[in-house]
């Protein structure tokens, strides 16, 4: 292993996986980084789950926060919109 890295195991499979860079990580951290960096079929469509989130929150940040001009619009409204992504 390099130097500050770790070996986590993917929640889906089982399968261990060197995080680099994961010296610091707690074990939770090490297994969603592990998750990331996983290669089978589960792990695949999380990481795919998460992207699609991942950009959904930052288009409505783009299109509604603080940036938007006139169409900005309040950070409750905001707040609804990103925990809708989530949902």
């Amino acid at each position: 292993m390099a130097k500050g890295s770790k070996s986590g195991a993917c929640r889906f499979c089982g399968q261990n996986v060197i995080v680099e860079d994961g010296a610091d990580m707690t074990a939770p951290q090490l297994e969603e980084a592990a998750t990331m960096l996983c290669g089978c079929d589960e792990a695949i469509k999380y990481q795919q789950e998460k992207n699609r989130r991942t950009v959904a929150k930052q288009r409505i940040n783009e299109l509604f926060g603080e940036d938007a001009g006139e169409y900005k619009q309040p950070e409750t409204v905001r707040e609804i919109m990103l925990n809708a992504v989530d949902a």
